[in-house]
């Protein structure tokens, strides 16, 4: 990522970790409500497809707002829903 953005340094990464935690504990709450609707199994095999295909996504990411959207927000929701 920082061939694509020299200008990113590791202070800059520092943002995804409490994005993460936040949206996981957002995503553990809404979790709930889906599991009532949804079924157990479904709600956790839709998180998982959605935390791989993130992760698999990320491999042609350049953009560093992107990575931050992805792996603070996204990964973080995905995983407080499973």
């Amino acid at each position: 990522l920082r061939q694509y953005n020299p200008s990113v340094s590791s202070k800059d990464t520092l943002l995804i970790m409490p994005l993460w935690i936040i949206f996981q504990s957002a995503g553990t709450i809404v979790s709930t409500r889906l599991v009532n609707k949804f079924g157990g199994a479904n709600v956790s095999n839709f998180s998982y497809l959605v935390f791989a295909l993130c992760n698999l996504a990320m491999v042609w990411n350049t953009n560093y707002w992107l990575f931050v959207f992805v792996y603070g927000i996204v990964t973080g929701f995905s995983i407080g829903v499973g």
